[in-house]
């Protein structure tokens, strides 16, 4: 049959198919109007009749809601009635022009908003919609739908329509029959065409002489399709190309399978570990090349492609896994398989990663054997260190043993030097010379000396042996109690004393920290000894995050030169002119380490001298 003749019979088809179609839609619409559909329109009026009601029931007024009712009817040839039941069932407004028929309430007076009722009165069958006239209250609005008035609409329109039908498909039958002829030649060659390029046939569609534009621009367009299919073929070989070349310049051992769990692909890797070539192995299942046992029971390991497959998720295979190359070789692998998706999320396949372990294997032992040595060598270490403990231990109490046997045994010989000093001087002052008492004074002094310098040492050899027990300690007021110490001991002298108004707070040893404050502090009043006016100034600051607090006083000072010689025992930077033992500030360098911080001196002969520590922990 001829493309036209096709043409003809499809217009002709096409306009009869509408026709019935149109005619089933409309009697399709009678019924559904009759139901649902009028439940539909109707709810429609529902709004506006409830705007009228809510204007008119604040005064009991029904009568403008009956007008408008009665206007609503009159408007539209399918409605009946309308009427409204207020909230306590009574009958408030309808649009009957005469009275209301009684005879409906007892029936319609039960029904719930949302019931539908057919009624059957002397005008014909009535479909009778009852509607909340407020969402969730008892008032409603009941519509009444005359059934043969929508019957005689909706007939009317049907034989309106299929007049139109039929007008509309015989002008289209001609216009076919003129047209078809025009357009069926150029589309006959197009055809031809485009099967002989299908068939390999031609590599292109020649223009198509006398045709309409638009079968030029069909034949353009299938021409572009052509062009774009025949660049697409050329980027997907390029993409495949250079798949392979990724695939099989990866490190790993790579093998791609189908649904099936039938191998699709295998780079140079997977080649070397399974003994497989490529061209043998696709195609098969990939158990046949991909055999794996436990290393220990020597029993196959599942299949991972399958555990893919069954799971759709990533999976990995366990310890001691080894794979049986083709030529009996075994080599310990890890691998991992994970499914291949198509744009719809379906798995189409599965790519398994895996590697040869053995080097790593090997690192592993070697590890494990450097391990095994260190934590030999590392509890040698610990007995070693346990003996030197208890040595250490063992000499430190050697070491207060001896210090308060040194300080028992040379204290009593100084007191007897001291004592038998003084009953010469006071028994003997006849028979003394002035220069003879002077030497008494002399020996006197330097017993005194000495057992302060004893004193010095056994308070020193105290505090490397005390244990560090932090609380909080506040250095201002432990500062205030210190100074008070010495006004009390020299009334004489009027020093100040500045303590910064930061909070001085630490979580320190009180006792060490009350020692480091006298030892500083008590230097600092020392060497101002002679100044108008004397100034002694604790304070804080802040250094890289770090608080650093500092002992300040308009002092002696002294040569920085010779600042390494400070927090050394018996180092002494001033001559006779002070009293001091020499082991005031090795006590104070002492006490800080001990906390874990640092302290350091800086000064200037004449111009005093500041003292800065930390302690461990004291941020800002």
């Amino acid at each position: 049959m001829k493309l036209s003749t096709k043409i003809i019979w499809l217009v002709a088809g096409l306009a009869l198919l509408f026709g019935l179609a149109t005619s089933l839609l409309l009697r399709d619409t009678v019924q559904r109007y009759a139901s649902e559909s009028a439940r539909d329109w109707s709810a429609s009026l529902v709004h506006a009749i409830a705007e009228g009601v809510a204007r008119n029931t604040i005064d009991g007024n029904s009568l403008p809601v009956r007008r408008q009712l009665q206007r609503l009817v009159r408007e539209d040839d399918v409605l009946a009635y309308i009427f409204l039941i207020d909230f306590e069932g009574r009958l408030f407004a309808h649009s009957f022009d005469s009275g209301f028929p009684r005879a409906l309430l007892p029936r319609l007076r039960e029904a719930a908003p949302g019931d539908t009722q057919r009624l059957f009165t002397t005008e014909g069958e009535i479909l009778d919609i009852a509607h909340p006239l407020i969402e969730g209250m008892d008032a409603r609005v009941h519509v009444g739908v005359a059934q043969h008035r929508l019957h005689q609409l909706v007939e009317t329109a049907r034989r309106d329509t299929l007049m139109i039908v039929v007008l509309v498909a015989l002008p289209g039958v001609f216009f076919a029959m003129l047209l078809g002829r025009r357009i069926s030649r150029p589309l006959q060659i197009l055809s031809t065409q485009v099967q002989a390029y299908g068939q390999g046939a031609q590599h292109d569609l020649a223009p198509i002489e006398g045709a309409d534009p638009e079968v030029a621009g069909l034949v353009e367009v299938f021409r572009g399709m052509i062009r774009a299919r025949a660049q697409a073929y050329v980027t997907l070989e390029e993409r495949e190309e250079h798949l392979s070349r990724t695939l099989d310049s990866i490190g790993d051992a790579v093998i791609s399978t189908d649904a099936q769990g039938r191998i699709t692909r295998i780079n140079p890797v997977a080649e070397q570990l399974t003994g497989w070539a490529a061209d043998a192995a696709v195609g098969r299942p990939l158990g046949e090349v991909f055999h794996i046992v436990n290393d220990r029971s020597r029993q196959p390991v599942a299949d991972p492609v399958q555990k893919v497959l069954d799971t759709g998720r990533v999976v990995g295979l366990a310890n001691h896994t080894v794979l049986l190359a083709r030529d009996g070789s075994e080599y310990p692998i890890a691998d991992s398989g994970a499914p291949i998706r198509n744009h719809e999320g379906d798995i189409i396949g599965v790519i398994l990663v895996f590697r040869d372990v053995t080097e790593e294997y090997r690192l592993q032992a070697e590890l494990l054997q450097h391990r095994e040595h260190l934590e030999e060598l590392v509890e040698a270490r610990s007995r070693e260190l346990a003996q030197s403990n208890a040595a250490l231990r063992a000499a430190v109490k050697e070491l207060e043993s001896f210090s308060y046997s040194v300080s028992h045994d040379l204290r009593a010989p100084l007191r007897s030097v001291v004592g038998f000093s003084r009953i010469l001087e006071e028994d003997c002052a006849d028979a003394l010379d002035d220069e003879c008492r002077v030497h008494l004074r002399r020996i006197i002094a330097a017993a005194r000396q000495m057992g302060d310098l004893i004193d010095a040492l056994l308070k020193l050899s105290r505090i490397s042996g005390q244990p560090v027990q932090r609380q909080t300690v506040d250095l201002g007021a432990i500062a205030a109690e210190v100074i008070g110490r010495l006004r009390e001991a020299e009334p004489g002298r009027a020093v100040e004393l500045v303590v910064a108004d930061e909070d001085m707070s630490v979580e320190a040893d009180p006792k060490l920290i009350e020692a480091l404050l006298d030892n500083l502090l008590g230097n600092a009043w020392k060497y101002t000894a002679g100044r108008e006016p004397a100034r002694i100034e604790l304070g804080v600051k802040v250094s890289d995050g770090e608080r650093v607090f500092f002992v300040r006083d308009n002092g002696a000072g002294f040569d920085m030169r010779y600042v390494d010689r400070l927090f050394t025992a018996f180092q002494r930077l001033h001559g006779r002119e002070f009293e001091g033992s020499g082991i005031g500030l090795a006590t104070a360098a002492r006490i800080v380490r001990r906390h874990g911080g640092r302290i350091w001196g800086e000064g200037e002969p004449g111009q005093g001298a500041s003292f800065f520590f930390t302690l461990e922990g004291v941020r800002a």
